[in-house]
Order: structure tokens, then C-alpha cells, then sequence
């Protein structure tokens, strides 16, 4: 009978507790409590001082590391990790280089979390470049914001919007606009729908304003003034000055409006139609 299934019988065990842990021997995984299990040290002995290594804490073998990853097989098999695979969740990392740790609170310890830090970004991929591309301390998988720009690796993500080879989460200049991310924001100033630190444009949208005469891009299309001209009829007044005065931006002078349509040559053309009409309209 094996009761522990360590391979060896219980009673060449007994129920004697070596290790004092409260356990009998042929129900101790590791009756010697010195970190290698009774089935790796078996009744051999390797210090040929007459007690077998499965109960002799000092007998040379210290801990089993099946797999060189740093933790004992005894860890390993606490843990859920596999004591044969230096690596248990395929991420580049060995399981010793991970820890015990659970940094992202999933539940998941980080030797058995392809994404330790919860970014939506693989630790396998972060791994890839720079440890610490930004230097803090605290290597890429496991840092939420791995370039420092204040926003988030998560919503920066692994697209490389300006194609020199690094992707956003790890580009401290993501759009290739010669204006740092963390200078730009998430904001979108032109209101085009593309976050400013991914727009090598910030001025080109709806809400843009290039020749910044005080009129947005939609504003100029709707005056049919040039989006990029602040002074689109060149009199010396700004366009956004002339719409607020109510003047014309487009006639070349500070006429209003409303003087500036009737002198138009269509506008004089279609009064003159309408006073024929009302002169043959008194005829008798």
C-alpha cells in the first residue's frame, strides 16, 4: 500500500512524522520537510549516512527544480504551475522570473497570466522591446502606461500610427507629428473624430481652424471664405472679424452684408425683374 502515491510503501514509511509538520510520513508528500518531495528523493542515500534521503532534510539534494525556472517542484505544485515547464503560460518569462504575485487581481498568479498587467496587451508582446522602455522601474508588462504619456497602453494599443516600428502603447510620438502624446492628449481639437496624439492633423477637421481667423473650417465653408487665408478678399480685415461685424469677408470691402448682395450684379438683375412685374401689375 502507498497511500501518498510518493512510491514508497507505507510501511517502510510508518506512521512515524519526520518533519514534526503534524502529518505521518506515508501520508507527507515531503516527510523530511526540506522542499524536495519524497518521490523525486526516494530511499536512497546519497550521504551514506544511513538515513534515507525521503527523511533526511540534509542530505545533499536540497530542493528539486525539475525545470531550472526557479521554483522548487514543492512551489510549483502549490501554486497550479507545472513543475516540468519552465515557462507554464508560454509568455518568454520563466515562473520564477514572475513571482508569486497576481499584479493585475484577476485571480490569476502571474506565471499562469498571459497578460499580467490586464492591459489587453500579451506579456509575451511586451517583452519584445525595452523591459522599462520608459525607465520608472517597472518593466513593460506589468506598467499600464509603458511610455509614459498619460495615456493608457490599453487605449493606446498595439497599432503603429505612423509606421516607424513601435507601436502606439510604446511611441511617445504615436502620430509622427513632431508633438509628443503627452503634450497632445486624447482631446480632438478639430473634431474629425481621431484623438489628437493619433492625428498628424489637428487643424484639418470640422472644428479646425488653420489660418486661425476665428473661424472653424465648418464656419468657412459655410461663408465660402478659404479655410487657409485669414483674410480671404485681402482689405486687412480678418474673415472672422468681418462675419462678426456683419460685414462681407469675400467682397474686398467693409460693406455689410446685406449691401454687398444687393450690389451683386444676380441681385440687381432679380430686383429689376421684380419691378417689371409690379409696374405690368398697375397697368390697366
Amino acid at each position: 500500500l502507498d497511500s501518498d502515491g510518493d512510491g514508497i510503501s507505507d510501511q517502510i514509511e510508518t506512521d512515524a512524522d519526520a518533519d514534526g509538520d503534524g502529518e505521518p510520513n506515508y501520508l507527507d508528500l515531503d516527510s523530511d520537510g526540506d522542499g524536495a518531495l519524497d518521490a523525486d528523493e526516494g530511499t536512497g542515500d546519497v550521504d551514506d549516512d544511513g538515513i534515507p534521503n525521503y527523511l533526511d532534510p540534509e542530505d545533499g539534494n536540497g530542493p528539486i527544480d525539475s525545470d531550472d525556472d526557479g521554483l522548487t517542484d514543492v512551489e510549483e505544485l502549490a501554486l497550479g504551475t507545472d513543475p516540468e515547464d519552465a515557462d507554464s503560460d508560454d509568455d518568454g518569462l520563466l515562473d520564477g522570473q514572475e513571482g508569486t504575485e497576481d499584479s493585475d487581481g484577476d485571480g490569476l498568479i502571474d506565471p499562469l497570466d498571459r497578460d499580467d498587467d490586464g492591459d489587453g496587451i500579451l506579456t509575451g508582446f511586451e517583452i519584445n522591446f525595452d523591459r522599462d522602455f520608459d525607465g520608472d522601474g517597472t518593466p513593460n508588462h506589468l506598467d499600464l502606461d509603458s511610455d509614459q504619456d498619460n495615456i493608457p497602453d490599453e487605449e493606446e494599443g498595439l497599432s503603429d500610427e505612423d509606421g516607424d516600428g513601435m507601436p502606439n502603447f510604446l511611441d511617445r510620438d504615436a502620430d509622427g507629428d513632431g508633438i509628443e502624446d503627452i503634450d497632445e492628449g486624447t482631446g480632438d481639437t478639430d473634431g474629425d473624430g481621431i484623438p489628437n496624439y493619433l492625428d498628424p492633423d489637428d487643424q484639418d477637421g470640422p472644428a479646425g481652424d488653420p489660418d486661425e481667423d476665428g473661424l472653424t473650417n465648418a464656419d468657412e465653408q459655410r461663408w465660402r471664405t478659404d479655410p487657409l487665408d485669414a483674410d480671404t478678399d485681402d482689405d486687412g480685415v480678418n474673415d472672422g472679424d468681418e462675419v462678426a461685424a456683419g460685414t462681407d469677408p469675400r467682397s474686398g470691402c467693409a460693406c455689410s452684408l446685406s449691401a454687398a448682395a444687393s450690389s451683386h450684379p444676380a441681385s440687381l438683375a432679380l430686383l429689376a425683374l421684380l419691378l417689371s412685374l409690379a409696374i405690368r401689375r398697375r397697368t390697366p
